[in-house]
């Protein structure tokens, strides 16, 4: 491996270790919505290396190299992973709505509240 394609791998894994780097900042100091979001994706990184999706480092190509056999284990995981973003996205507006309607609710209580006090 000549000194260029040593390069290109120790840039590769110093991508990925800022990215670690910045997921356990996250995971420590973020909210809980952001913790959500970092543990979803490395829940997802490591399904999908666990199915063997992860493209091989082609080096003296510098190119990432997929074979068709995770192509086509790709778009099934995806085609599931969508399905399940869909029906989350389902329920979060339907909470949504109900929260809303509990805030007119509200509103209109308070509304009558400060007329009955004034």
């Amino acid at each position: 491996m000549d000194e260029y394609d040593r390069q290109f791998v120790d840039s590769i894994q110093a991508a990925k270790q800022h990215q670690e780097m910045v997921f356990a900042e996250t995971l420590k100091k973020g909210t809980y919505g952001e913790k959500a979001v970092v543990q979803a994706a490395k829940t997802a990184s490591n399904n999908a290396e666990n199915d063997g999706l992860h493209p091989e480092l082609d080096v003296p190509n510098r190119n990432w190299r997929y074979t068709v056999k995770q192509g086509l284990g790709a778009a099934c995981v995806t085609r599931e992973d969508v399905a399940a973003t869909l029906m989350l996205q389902a329920v979060v507006l339907n909470n949504q709505q109900r929260i809303k309607r509990l805030l007119w609710v509200a509103i209109a209580l308070l509304a009558y509240i400060a007329y009955k006090l004034s």
